[in-house]
């Protein structure tokens, strides 16, 4: 264990711009001096005060600091909502190099990096600033978060935080004349492929919002993630895949939309991007810990648009297969002089493999649809929960799928471990996953999948539901994912126990 040293400080502030109720924050130009360490615009809240405050990440400046060789005091725990005040001298002296060294390297504990991570949501979120200083500064706060995302990402729980923040943060300015294609590209090529859904929703609502036209490529590749373009694949995959594809696309493309095809959007609360801070001492005025919903133009809810260019991309799959025919063994066709009453000749067809494109089609469509859903009319709920209100706590499920699952849920919620208040906030059609989803560590794709598909559910909408009430009920996600297999958070069952 590093010892620490005798010679204490206090934390002097120079700069820095008057936030209300006794917070100062410390953005550019200001400057944070401990000693002979100082730390340039580190991005923080101080107060003489903090307490009072309320405010984790805030600096006491009359709070001593110890500033040792730089090393982490060994054996000291952060707590699972850490912050500045309740660090030790040594702690704090630590905390304070780190934030003078520019962030650029992990620290020896997670728990310094969520501290300075409080202080970029409050002032995301909450400071409002003076003609519009805090708009200015949010979009240096976004790439603030995407360099600690990459210096931090090694702790699953700060990193799913930190992409839900951007994400969030992404939507919310989307609109905003600062916002750049750049970004969301950044932003698409940092966070993971579980998040590609919403990336793309991000990327398709910003090209709607700057009425900027698609160029040959961009639409093609958007009409290959349409769930109507997948059937027009399974029936010609060859074709569907062949670079031939794209030019002739283009060379049609051009002559339909000489000036290019714009998108048009829908705006709903359907189509919206929720976030829970990470902060225990974070909350709004509604009560709750999430700010409000950040709604995102819904381009492919209009799916009427598509369809023009959906009828280019079939046409041109039927002219690159009339061109190939001899090459195509899918469909045998009569053709040159035969004996009359001479059979047809044969082709083997691999059943296998057709029935191995049918699975995979399906399974494409069924994970694109949480995307691409159209608005004009919402589809049926794929599970038609009915409960009984009575008031005894009991009812019938009906899943859609012919199973009517009696649930008594005072045997589930003591299964489970969840009170009954916990519960109830969650949506009762996750409630028999969430039960299954407990049983088991760690769920990959293909056991997650045939899980959801048993209840007429998608993996990823589960998955989020579940981690999102666990946020607002529990403190923190009960599953996180990293490479395609969420990990149950064990702790955080044994907490709710304790």
């Amino acid at each position: 264990m590093h010892a620490c040293a005798n010679t204490r400080f206090f934390p002097e502030v120079l700069g820095g711009s008057d936030r209300g109720g006794g917070l100062l924050w410390l953005g550019e130009g200001a400057l944070l001096r401990c000693g002979e360490v100082v730390a340039a615009a580190p991005r923080t809240y101080a107060s003489s005060d903090p307490v009072s405050t309320g405010e984790a990440s805030c600096v006491s400046t009359r709070m001593p600091v110890v500033m040792d060789d730089g090393h982490n005091p060994d054996g000291l725990e952060l707590g699972y909502w850490p912050s500045y005040t309740t660090m030790i001298p040594c702690q704090r002296g630590y905390y304070i190099r780190w934030l003078a060294s520019g962030r650029k390297t992990p620290p020896a504990n997670v728990g310094y990096a969520f501290i300075y991570f409080y202080g970029l949501e409050r002032r995301a979120l909450l400071d409002k600033g003076n003609v519009g200083k805090s708009d200015i500064e949010i979009f240096e706060i976004m790439e603030e978060v995407k360099r600690l995302l990459q210096v931090c990402g090694a702790s699953r729980s700060f990193r799913s935080y930190a992409e839900r923040f951007l994400v969030y943060l992404h939507a919310k300015h989307l609109n905003d004349p600062r916002m750049t294609e750049k970004s969301l590209a950044d932003l698409y090529r940092l966070l993971p492929a579980s998040r590609e859904n919403i990336l793309s929703r991000l990327v398709l609502g910003y090209r709607a919002l700057q009425n900027s036209p698609l160029s040959a490529e961009q639409a093609f590749n958007l009409l290959q993630r349409l769930p109507n373009t997948a059937k027009a694949r399974s029936l010609s995959p060859s074709f569907s895949t062949s670079p031939k594809l794209l030019g002739l696309f283009a060379r049609g493309y051009r002559r339909i939309y000489p000036q290019g095809f714009t998108l048009s959007a829908s705006f709903g609360p359907s189509n919206s991007v929720s976030y829970t801070v990470a902060s225990g001492t974070l909350s709004f005025p509604t009560g709750t810990k999430s700010p409000p919903p950040a709604v995102v133009p819904s381009v492919l809810g209009k799916a009427s648009q598509f369809k023009k260019l959906q009828a280019l991309y079939d046409t041109c799959i039927q002219e690159l297969a009339g061109r190939n025919a001899p090459d195509e063994l899918v469909v045998v066709r009569p053709g040159g002089e035969r004996t009359p009453g001479e059979p047809l000749p044969l082709v083997p067809i691999d059943m296998s493999k057709v029935a191995a494109l049918k699975e995979e089609t399906e399974i494409l469509t069924q994970e694109l649809a949480s995307v691409f859903t159209p608005e004009e009319s919402d589809p049926p709920d794929p599970l038609d929960t009915k409960m009984n209100k009575n008031g005894n706590g009991n009812g019938n499920i009906n899943t859609g799928l012919g199973l009517d699952l009696k649930l008594d849920l005072d045997f589930k919620m003591k299964a489970m471990g969840f009170p009954k208040e916990v519960l109830d906030e969650l949506d009762s059609r996750y409630w028999p996953c969430l039960s299954a989803l407990l049983k088991q560590r760690a769920w990959n794709k293909e056991d997650l999948s045939l899980l959801t598909r048993r209840y007429g559910l998608l993996p990823n909408a589960l998955m989020e539901a579940v981690n999102t009430w666990s946020a607002e009920t529990l403190g923190d996600f009960l599953f996180l994912e990293e490479n395609g297999v969420w990990t149950l958070m064990e702790e955080l069952l044994t907490k709710l126990e304790e």
